[in-house]
């Protein structure tokens, strides 16, 4: 599997996974918790008195409820919107009203939010000052979505959080856990990911208790949990969260396992220990019986795929496979191993030129420019300048075509399908 789709669908999936395991064990008190469970290792029923006793093992809360519905919002929306996803957080609270079973245990001060937008509230004054947790994991999407331009995942990521917390403790909460998968995505090292992260968060507060995380991260759990506290707020949820996936990066089980025995908001716990978890090891690090058991699994493998494949983000690179020279009918003899690369992407750009227009008409090229790079320039009709990068990297005497787009604004999709069709059709795949 493609390493970034596994990532992907690692942190989306992972994100479940350690929300369904925290749900039976939310709020329930630490010797109840010891008393009925022992330990919770696998998928459990909650307690015949939890508010959530009608879901089976393996069901999550609002926190995937809500993680799904902010990544349908960047998809449909091709980005982050704040007035697609307020309507859509308002019609979620239009469903915990109507249907019966739909609220899966949300905290008052989210339904009240929801509901001030379904009402017509504008999202930038609906959210409460409130510092509880339950904006957090929603943020997760954003960072999938926008994992090539850490600029968006921390401007979106903060604005994600408004229109039900609109504190500067929650923001800044939501920027930390989305942007370590952004950086967890892209094939940082955990603690590398989360002391990359510190360089964009301003809360002191919360970057104190960051470092008091990485400087505890080998201690044991109960040891750190009575340095962090464990309430409902983000400043010690997301911290102690963090602390479970920086305590064993390596090993998913004992990283969600970790979060949820920690006692409190577990669900929220586990959710954002498992995206962390999943972004580093990807789906396929993930003990089967936690995929098989889990809540619409295919649902979630789907979506993660979406917010990869969908996202319209600044760059999309492509690596083509080797090409011999012989495979374009390139039969003259050069002088020089530039001058061969050069007709080589000339003929290349050629037919992905003809690929484009055919798919979408309505991109006008503008020409090229040469440097250490090919750029060839396009620009759509509706959605401004494309420059398209090309080069070959030499491997012996055969040579690799390599694509970068970069888009000066929002390329349109069409755009985007007809680069694929053409990669598709150089590597023998039509």
């Amino acid at each position: 599997m493609d390493r970034t789709r596994d990532k992907a669908q690692g942190c989306i999936v992972g994100a479940a996974i350690g929300d369904a395991l925290g749900m039976p064990a939310e709020f329930v008190t630490e010797s109840d918790l010891k008393r009925h469970y022992g330990r919770i290792e696998k998928f459990e029923s909650p307690l015949s008195t939890h508010p959530l006793k009608n879901l089976k093992p393996g069901q999550w809360t609002d926190d995937t409820q809500l993680l799904l519905l902010a990544a349908d919002s960047l998809i449909d929306s091709k980005g982050f919107n704040i007035y697609d996803f307020s309507e859509r957080l308002g019609g979620w609270w239009r469903r915990c009203e109507k249907e019966k079973g739909y609220n899966r245990y949300a905290s008052m001060n989210t339904l009240n939010a929801c509901k001030a937008l379904y009402h017509g509230t504008d999202p930038y004054k609906s959210g409460s000052r409130s510092i509880e947790s339950d904006s957090v994991v929603r943020s997760i999407p954003t960072g999938v979505w926008y994992y090539r331009s850490i600029e968006d995942v921390v401007k979106y990521s903060r604005l994600s959080s408004v229109p039900t917390h609109n504190s500067e403790e929650t923001k800044e909460a939501c920027l930390a856990l989305a942007l370590t998968c952004t950086y967890l995505l892209n094939d940082l090292k955990s603690e590398e990911a989360l002391k990359s992260c510190l360089n964009y968060l301003s809360h002191k507060k919360l970057i104190k208790r960051f470092n008091i995380v990485i400087d505890m991260q080998e201690e044991e759990p109960e040891r750190v949990k009575n340095v962090l506290g464990l309430g409902t707020s983000v400043m010690e949820v997301v911290p102690f969260a963090f602390y479970s996936f920086l305590h064993s990066p390596d090993n998913f089980e004992d990283i969600v396992l970790t979060a949820v025995n920690a006692s409190g908001d577990t669900d929220t716990l586990g959710a954002i220990a498992g995206a962390l978890g999943g972004a580093y090891l990807g789906i396929s690090k993930i003990p089967p019986d936690f995929l098989e058991q889990l809540e619409a699994i295919n649902l979630l493998k789907n979506k993660a795929v979406e917010l990869i494949e969908k996202s319209n983000y600044l760059k999309i690179d492509f690596d083509l496979k080797v090409i011999k020279p012989e495979d374009l009918s390139i039969t003259d003899r050069f002088d020089n191993e530039q001058e061969k690369t050069k007709k080589i992407i000339e003929i290349l750009e050629k037919e992905m030129k003809k690929e484009i227009l055919k798919e979408n008409p309505s991109i006008q090229y503008l020409g090229l420019e040469l440097g250490k790079e090919l750029v060839h320039h396009y620009k759509d009709a509706t959605l401004g300048d494309i420059e398209v990068c090309s080069m070959l990297k030499i491997k012996g005497k055969k040579s690799a075509f390599y694509v970068r787009i970069e888009d000066r604004g929002r390329a349109s999709m069409r755009f985007h399908r007809a680069i694929v069709k053409f990669r598709d059709r150089i590597e023998g795949k039509e």
